[in-house]
């Protein structure tokens, strides 16, 4: 791959795409040397140049750490995205979250190469929970969906109400949440 060339021969690399996910892997793998080389990738829709030796410091270790899991969660090519949640909430939810151990441990829990199916599913349940508004409550994820669903009602009219308003069924994100494990690991 284009990375291992550019750490081996330490010259400048230029990568052309718009591939979010070719971003986030080359972020990844360069993010895991201390002596970052000059990798540089051109977008032609935008027509902007993104330099990795200046974003990898920018992004900050803990962004560095749990990238793969943000991507996989947020949607990528593998696995599908939540309505109307994009990768900026889910990263501005990392960065502002009030108690970060928490959803760091969730979020580690797809790193993890042991992790068992039960905990991949709770941790993305939590994970969908805050990202809908309601971290760290007793609440089940259905019952968040009800009270999601009551609140639309009351403020839709019937007609504008659109089930992919409301936070995914319990089972689906369950399949979601293994599918991204898989794509992390």
């Amino acid at each position: 791959m284009a990375v291992d060339l550019a750490l081996e021969l330490r010259q400048r690399t230029v990568l052309w795409g718009d591939d979010t996910d070719l971003i986030v892997l080359v972020l990844h793998l360069l993010s895991t040397h201390s002596d970052v080389p000059d990798v540089l990738m051109y977008r032609p829709s935008s027509n902007t140049t993104l330099f990795f030796n200046v974003m990898i410091p920018a992004i900050g270790d803990r962004l560095q750490e749990l990238i793969l899991a943000i991507h996989a969660i947020s949607g990528c090519d593998t696995t599908s995205a939540l309505s109307r949640i994009g990768k900026n909430k889910l990263i501005k939810l990392v960065e502002n979250q009030k108690r970060p151990k928490q959803i760091d441990e969730w979020l580690k829990c797809f790193l993890a190469p042991k992790s068992t199916k039960d905990d991949i599913r709770l941790a993305e349940q939590k994970v969908i929970m805050a990202l809908y508004g309601n971290p760290g409550t007793k609440q089940t994820l259905e019952e968040l969906r009800y009270r999601k669903y009551l609140k639309l009602v009351s403020t839709k009219r019937s007609s504008a109400l659109q089930l992919k308003d409301l936070p995914p069924t319990t089972s689906a994100t369950d399949e979601h949440s293994l599918r991204c494990y898989l794509q992390v690991q």
